[in-house]
């Protein structure tokens, strides 16, 4: 018994001593004023006087744990004042961004207005003033065009008349040194011969004036056909600029309106906008 009692008591130093070192070694509560020799003089006390032995070690793990929770708060006011200094920087931070943000926000405004009202005070004139030029330019080139081609054509139908015609003179000289051959062997034949030539003198120059009036109406089909044909290209040219023109003038008014413009400019520019569809909606039907 005596034994089993000595094993006993010496098992609770044993596990009354662990559990002090661990909870020095674990909870780092040593003060810079306790030294090793009064911690072994603290442990030796409480290791010997066995009967007051829970007291002391109930009564220094309470000390302990006052310790380290006075410790433990300690650092966290610590580093609740700490957080403090940095949120209030934070915030200073934060204000000052705002600050820029609206400032920038505000000149960003006033650059946009600026702009707006600059772009749509001289958008209307200066896009009617190159329409307008780049439509003459254009209708410049048809016609210039349209003239090189039929005078190309006109040329060459006169080079063919000429070729014609001066194939026709070597014929009826041919037929002239034939003729003259035959009036020299016979005068009645030549008198026939005469007065064949005579009709058919006539022919021919009722064939020419024929021919003539023929090659007239012929010029002046052709110059009303490339008249017409001038026509349909100015046309065409004129609806794919309008179908090129509505998309952009349709984005202009977009734009206007996402970025909500002043009542008297929006009231511009729903009335510019709304004139330029009208005329291109008319042309187009």
């Amino acid at each position: 018994m005596e034994r089993s009692a000595s094993a006993s008591w010496k098992s609770r130093e044993w596990l009354y001593c662990s559990t002090f070192c661990h909870v020095i070694v674990n909870l780092d509560i040593l003060t810079t004023s306790q030294t090793s020799g009064e911690l072994c003089d603290s442990v030796d006390s409480v290791l010997t006087d066995r009967e007051s032995e829970v007291f002391y070690t109930n009564n220094l793990l309470y000390k302990l744990i006052i310790i380290y929770v006075r410790q433990q708060d300690e650092r966290e006011k610590e580093e609740l004042v700490e957080f403090n200094k940095r949120f209030s920087l934070y915030l200073e931070y934060v204000k000052k961004l705002e600050l820029n943000n609206s400032k920038l926000n505000l000149q960003f405004d006033e650059i946009r207005q600026q702009w707006y009202e600059l772009f749509f005070s001289q958008y209307p004139v200066k896009f009617h003033h190159l329409r307008s030029d780049a439509s003459q330019i254009s209708y410049d080139k048809i016609d210039l065009e349209i003239n090189m081609e039929r005078l190309q054509f006109v040329s060459n139908k006169y080079l063919e008349l000429i070729d014609t015609e001066q194939g026709w003179f070597d014929r009826k000289k041919e037929k002239y040194v034939q003729i003259e051959k035959e009036l020299n062997k016979s005068s009645t034949d030549l008198l026939t011969l005469r007065q064949s030539y005579a009709g058919v003198e006539e022919d021919v120059k009722v064939s020419l004036a024929k021919r003539k009036a023929v090659i007239q109406n012929y010029f002046q089909v052709i110059d009303e056909s490339y008249k017409s044909k001038s026509s349909r290209m100015k046309l065409a040219l004129r609806v794919q600029s309008l179908k090129t023109e509505i998309p952009f003038l349709k984005n202009i008014y977009s734009i206007s309106m996402k970025y909500r413009l002043t009542e008297s400019s929006l009231f511009k520019l729903n009335m510019f906008g709304r004139k330029r569809l009208y005329c291109f909606e008319t042309v187009l039907d």
